[in-house]
């Protein structure tokens, strides 16, 4: 996968997100795990549609984090682009924190 397809399926990750967020979110940990072998996670546009998405849930969807499994799905996300460097990913990382 290439960045800017990445971009574009984050983006409509982030419009699908409310029709089944645990379902979105799981889609949106293994697209980012698969993709960051390919230099996805370096993208910034596709970083900032991941972090809006992430931001999000944690907005609307903070309840569906009580399960392990999308937490630590969640956290994926987040460590891709935080390994790669990306601030933002690291600020969001340590406001949860805050919401727990």
């Amino acid at each position: 996968m290439v960045a800017h397809s990445g971009f574009y399926l984050m983006q409509l990750l982030n419009f699908l997100l409310p029709a089944a967020p645990v379902y979105i979110l799981g889609l949106a940990a293994d697209t980012v795990a698969c993709a960051a072998e390919n230099n996805f996670t370096y993208d910034q546009i596709t970083m900032q549609e991941s972090t809006k998405l992430v931001e999000m849930i944690l907005a609307d969807y903070k309840a569906l984090l009580k399960d392990k499994h999308n937490f630590n799905r969640l956290l994926s996300i987040l460590d891709h682009f935080a390994n790669a460097g990306w601030l933002e990913a690291l600020e969001v990382t340590w406001k949860l924190k805050e919401v727990f």
